[in-house]
């Protein structure tokens, strides 16, 4: 398994027999929605060891990322029941005292973390200035030296998925990646880089004027303290969609196109408050 380097290589399928494959890609999907993509959507996120049994079929998942985290997958061939075991942490060894304060340094040099979360694409500003603290919050974390780079594997166990992992280059002095880790892969989530923080930011004080429906001309950090804020990303644009962080007054959905940093056409319009009395529908609850 690799210990110093993202996970290199092809997944091993070679081991599958097409009627495995089919069993496989036939089967995932009663376990939701997130495998609907089979063998394909494992592979886009994790190197791939098959090992066919008689009666299961065993798959050995390594995380694509630096973070290499791995997974195992127990497919029985018998009615198509599947246990897991992990997340399990690669080899190697925790970071040491002079490391943990080099990664301080390094987190409090950036200052700030911007996440976009996977599914609904909140987005979440981690304070670094304290360092560690600041982006681990209540949360546990474990931490292994591989090469010269320090992992952080912060666990969520009760928001979404399981690992939230950070790497850093100590010699370098930088934070290099972020992914949030969960088998079957994590749906959209990302680190928003300071220069993507900026570009949009910019972006929003020269054309963030919409006229009548309001505007966002003080950029992006204000507008991500005074409302709730969602980020999406697509290969054109980044969707920045703001609500009301108590659910009653003004809200924006507006696009930023990458490249020119303008802004496409304002959606605007007014939450109300729901009386608790009421059904969604506006009809008197029972």
């Amino acid at each position: 398994m690799p210990n110093d380097s993202t996970a290199q290589g092809c997944s091993q399928l070679s081991r599958l027999s097409q009627k495995d494959r089919s069993f496989l890609n036939e089967n995932f999907p009663r376990f939701g929605t997130a495998w609907a993509d089979g063998l394909a959507g494992l592979d886009r996120g994790f190197v791939i060891e098959a090992a066919p049994k008689w009666r299961s079929i065993r798959l050995q998942l390594t995380h694509r990322s630096p973070a290499a985290v791995r997974y195992t997958l127990e497919i029985r061939r018998k009615g198509g029941g599947m246990t897991t075991r992990g997340p399990e942490l690669p080899n190697g060894a925790e970071l040491r005292p002079s490391e943990l304060r080099r990664v301080n340094e390094i987190l409090q040099r950036e200052g700030e973390l911007w996440l976009i979360e996977p599914l609904n694409g909140d987005v979440c500003i981690r304070d670094l200035s304290a360092g560690l603290g600041g982006l681990t919050g209540e949360f546990g974390v474990e931490t292994r030296l591989l090469g010269r780079r320090a992992v952080l594997y912060i666990r969520l166990d009760e928001i979404g998925p399981e690992l939230l992992c950070v790497w850093l280059d100590l010699d370098g002095g930088a934070l290099e990646g972020v992914a949030w880790i969960d088998v079957p892969s994590a749906e959209e989530g990302r680190w928003l880089r300071r220069e993507d923080v900026e570009f949009i930011d910019a972006a929003m004080r020269e054309h963030g004027d919409f006229g009548v429906y309001g505007n966002v001309q003080d950029g992006l950090r204000s507008l991500a303290t005074h409302m709730e804020l969602r980020i999406r990303e697509d290969e054109r644009a980044y969707h920045l969609n703001a609500t009301p962080r108590d659910g009653h007054g003004h809200f924006l959905d507006f696009p930023v196109f990458k490249g020119t940093g303008e802004i496409g056409a304002c959606a605007a319009g007014h939450i109300e408050l729901m009386p608790d009395d009421e059904t969604p529908d506006g009809t008197l609850g029972s």
